[in-house]
């Protein structure tokens, strides 16, 4: 299953620079990769023309896209595609979305989420942290799945731990290579077991491998271009 709504949202990106003719030929070769048999994958000049915040996203059932980042709060960033798709991040895990089938709608205790204790801390600090019982290292939460006015929704317990592996050196799509704290959650989704991954440098998430659906497995966000206010 290929999520053809997305199809229109890497038009969306750059047509909001339509006054670039090098960005107008560049929607046309991602709109080209979105319908063909590539995934998108931009070049690190590309990225350095890219005026918006940006993040690659795909599933273990769709092609690699490009979303934009619509608006910020302190802690979540919405990012959204040229149709009505719109998903929100919390610490580079996926909370809610908007007309995204087997992403999920809603996620519960968001508050109590290891990550926000966990981003941004330096492997000695990570160390420090297990150590004294600083950070929790369970989490348990309600997803939602389904479709708002459908009538067809379903609640998903779910519990994960969390640990905290030592720095890795991580290539971000712009060619900078960063040291990032890679956390590793692991857990049971509807009786199906996973493995989360997420790369934080600073105080953000760059790269987040994490369960979404038993219809999608794995979504992935790869950050393209960082918001400002994270940096």
């Amino acid at each position: 299953m290929r999520l053809i709504g997305f199809a229109s949202l890497v038009v969306f990106v750059f047509a909001l620079s339509g006054c670039s003719v090098r960005m107008q030929n560049l929607a046309g070769a991602a709109e080209e990769a979105l319908f063909g048999n590539d995934d998108v994958a931009l070049t690190e000049a590309e990225i350095a023309e890219l005026p918006y915040a940006a993040t690659y996203f795909e599933t273990e059932t769709s092609g690699r896209i490009v979303a934009v980042l619509d608006r910020a709060t302190e802690l979540q960033r919405v990012y959204r595609t040229g149709g009505e798709e719109a998903f929100v991040t919390r610490f580079g895990r996926i909370v809610s979305s908007s007309n995204m089938p087997g992403v999920p709608l809603y996620t519960s205790g968001l508050n109590e989420d290891p990550l926000g204790c966990w981003v941004g801390r330096t492997a000695a600090e990570s160390s420090a942290a297990t150590t004294e019982g600083n950070c929790q290292s369970s989490w348990q939460r309600t997803v939602e799945l389904g479709n708002y006015g459908s009538n067809v929704l379903r609640q998903v317990k779910v519990s994960s731990t969390f640990e905290v592996a030592a720095q890795e050196t991580y290539r971000h799509p712009d060619g900078t290579e960063l040291q990032a704290t890679k956390i590793i959650e692991r857990g049971v989704f509807a009786g199906e077991d996973f493995s989360n991954e997420f790369y934080a440098v600073n105080g953000r998430v760059v790269f987040a491998k994490h369960y979404l659906s038993k219809d999608l497995g794995y979504g992935i966000l790869q950050e393209i271009k960082p918001f400002n206010g994270d940096l």
